[in-house]
């Protein structure tokens, strides 16, 4: 063999053996197709049947029949268009049906009794699980439920059919509950053409019509998602910028939710360097921060809010979102207390309440009672843009850090005012 191309194999082979150790030793990030808590993939097409039930309350009349039905899949400030813009196409409600005004058999008040020990006789001691029955039952005299037990199991899953009960009422409101056929002697399954209705979203609309309270509740009925409102004062709530928290704006959901859903993808950054990133509300992707030396289920989403022409273009601020996850299900329970969390408040919180456990913003502005106008890290805003100043300046707000109270290497630097289009430097110092 000649010596020229002994020294061109010599090259080949020492070019492929630098390929293999880069590919040995590239990080694996977080594994975000894995179901989480019964949050998972969710894509396609889920039949939504909506029930219109009116218990006539002479103070909270029925809106129309015709503005309900926009309110749902009308073209614009619709829950049809709510989930199409979030999941950039990739997930759908369809029309299964919107049935009713139906009228309440009993007196309003009695649908309000939550305990009546069956007084009656009816076989219900709770008012609203007997009014679900009911509404159910009416829509069955013009509703084949049996067509979409696709799975022909004899029970409608929530992805099957989104059984959704709608209510008239001036203050809005919502409920995901399980259902039954009959309370008292014995619980009995709701079941109607063969097969087991198990559970219903329920919305009081709201005058005018609460869209954000609607989709809300059926986030949790279709898609698993958790709630992550506190009953306390709790600095790191996702509070506008997630509908799982505050529903007072029609926001998106937050991006964890989004990757779990299989609707948004992560850029996985693990050394420094220059990024950019597209609104998210138009573009799915988000950044996925993760110190492999420290861990690969703990780290941080970036994402870029600029919510104009959007379902959230009312929201309050606009720059980098900047989350905190803990995507361990094990580690949840040992998680302590946060900086400017009570402990006593945090002990209430259950060990599986992984939306506000395994969950966290975090401000550019430290404050124990968060500000929804100091949320999103904003360059040319003085009070959210990132310091510059040299590290060992640099007040402790500045810091990223990990659910311990330990600092992460990550800094956010140059942060240019928000838009559509943000470029930053993400340094690991």
């Amino acid at each position: 063999m000649r010596q020229q191309d002994l020294f061109i194999r010599a090259l080949v082979v020492a070019f492929n053996c630098i390929l293999g150790a880069a590919a040995v030793a590239a990080p694996t990030g977080p594994d975000l197709t894995k179901p989480f808590f019964g949050c998972d993939r969710t894509v396609g097409a889920v039949p939504m049947l909506s029930i219109l039930w009116d218990p006539h309350r002479p103070t909270d009349p029925a809106p129309a029949k015709a503005d309900v039905e926009r309110l749902l899949f009308g073209k614009q400030h619709s829950v049809a268009g709510y989930f199409r813009e979030n999941s950039y196409g990739r997930f759908r409600v369809t029309n299964a049906g919107v049935l009713g005004w139906y009228d309440a058999a009993k007196p309003a008040e009695h649908y309000w009794s939550t305990d009546d020990k069956d007084a009656d006789g009816d076989g219900f001691v709770d008012g609203h699980v007997e009014k679900w029955t009911e509404a159910i039952r009416q829509a069955d005299k013009e509703f084949d439920f049996a067509r979409y037990d696709r799975d022909h199991d004899g029970t409608l899953s929530t992805r099957e059919l989104a059984v959704h009960i709608i209510i008239p009422q001036n203050g809005s409101f919502g409920t995901n509950r399980g259902t039954a056929g009959r309370e008292y002697p014995t619980l009995e399954p709701l079941v109607v053409d063969g097969v087991q209705v198990p559970v219903i979203a329920e919305s009081y609309l709201g005058a005018p019509p609460d869209l954000a309270v609607v989709v809300h509740e059926l986030a949790h009925l279709m898609l698993n998602a958790p709630d992550m409102y506190f009953p306390f004062a709790y600095p790191y709530g996702a509070g506008s910028y997630s509908l799982m928290d505050w529903h007072g704006y029609c926001s998106h959901l937050d991006p964890f939710l989004k990757l779990r859903l299989g609707w948004a993808t992560a850029r996985v950054v693990t050394e420094s360097g220059w990024q950019t990133l597209k609104a998210v509300e138009k573009h799915p992707e988000v950044l996925v921060l993760m110190d492999p030396s420290h861990s690969t289920s703990e780290y941080f989403i970036v994402e870029n809010r600029w919510t104009k022409d959007s379902y959230e273009q009312a929201l309050p601020d606009s720059g980098l979102a900047v989350w905190q996850i803990v995507d361990d299900a094990k580690a949840l329970a040992s998680i302590p207390a946060p900086r400017g969390c009570d402990p006593s408040h945090w002990a209430t919180v259950g060990a599986d309440d992984w939306g506000r456990r395994a969950v966290r913003m975090i401000r550019p502005v430290f404050l124990p009672q968060r500000d929804d106008k100091l949320a999103l890290w904003d360059g040319s805003d003085p009070a959210t843009g990132y310091d510059l100043r040299p590290l060992s300046h640099r007040p402790e707000r500045a810091t990223l850090r990990w659910a311990d109270g330990s600092p992460s290497c990550f800094r956010l630097r140059h942060i240019p005012a928000s838009g559509p289009v943000m470029r930053f430097w993400v340094g690991m110092e």
